[in-house]
């Protein structure tokens, strides 16, 4: 030990705001992962369901570790809720959706294959017989004088 040269205390004080436990400790940058899951040390810690309406998956959080050993998550200066898993939860898989590019055709014995199209009736008969009156065109039906 060095005795001083001068007895006066030249420690500056602490600036108004700065909590010494948020200075002094162990901060790092996580993703938060599709199941709002976090890694930080061989630890899984999961984000508590009420923060859901900030949509947290994808998002960077701050994992703080203080000297006394506590863990906080952060998220733009706001405290996160979480709790420690024992393993991480099982994924689960998204089904593919169904694609079907092909256009259906009827088998080769299927009722509507091998019927002649010049065999079918008009759709609406009557109606070519009125637009051949607006024309001028004189129509003889069977059966009518």
């Amino acid at each position: 030990m060095v005795k001083a040269r001068a007895p006066a205390d030249v420690h500056r004080k602490l600036p108004a705001g700065v909590k010494l436990d948020e200075v002094l400790c162990f901060q790092e940058k996580r993703r938060v992962s599709n199941d709002w899951c976090v890694s930080w040390r061989n630890r899984i810690l999961q984000l508590d369901p009420r923060h859901q309406r900030m949509a947290l998956a994808g998002r960077e959080v701050i994992v703080r570790e203080q000297l006394k050993g506590t863990i906080q998550l952060m998220h733009q200066g706001h405290q996160l809720h979480w709790r420690e898993l024992a393993t991480r939860p099982p994924r689960i898989k998204a089904k593919k959706t169904a694609q079907n590019n092909t256009p259906w055709k009827p088998a080769a014995n299927h009722p509507w294959r091998g019927v002649p199209r010049a065999s079918l009736a008009p759709a609406a008969p009557m109606r070519d017989l009125h637009a051949e009156k607006n024309r001028g065109v004189t129509v003889l039906l069977p059966g009518k004088p």
